[in-house]
């Protein structure tokens, strides 16, 4: 009966131990961000995000449908298109990447579409806000 308890013991620390790895949220965030901006982009209120454009253009290469990346932004609780686009052909969809008591950093999309809603090019980048 102790054999059979100290099997189920270890049987039960051997699960629970980490005989699996999952690291993709730990490579993702050392791929996209960096430890620390530059002095210089830290004050910065709207850089470009390579990384990020890099990233999204992977995921929706061109003749993807713009429809495609507005249900991606609003799973991840962002939003396309509100108000008019600066230029025909372009939406632009923003995603808070974090915010507290007045400041909030987000990612602008920014992407071009031919006249059929088919996605030609996606530029990303951070915009930090502050009162």
């Amino acid at each position: 009966m102790k054999r059979l308890a100290w099997t189920g013991a270890a049987l039960a620390v051997l699960l629970t131990s980490g005989c699996g790895t999952d690291n993709r949220e730990q490579i993702a965030m050392a791929t996209l961000y960096h430890d620390a901006p530059a002095a210089n982009q830290a004050r910065t209120p709207m850089r470009p995000f390579p990384e990020m454009t890099g990233a999204l253009n992977e995921k929706f290469p061109a003749g993807t449908d713009l429809g495609d990346l507005k249900r991606y932004v609003a799973n991840l609780s962002g939003t396309c298109g509100l108000g008019k686009p600066l230029n025909p052909g372009e939406l632009t969809c923003s995603l808070v990447e974090s915010a507290a008591f007045c400041v909030r950093n987000s990612i602008v999309i920014t992407a071009r579409a031919d006249a059929m809603s088919k996605i030609e090019h996606i530029e990303a980048h951070r915009l930090f806000e502050g009162c």
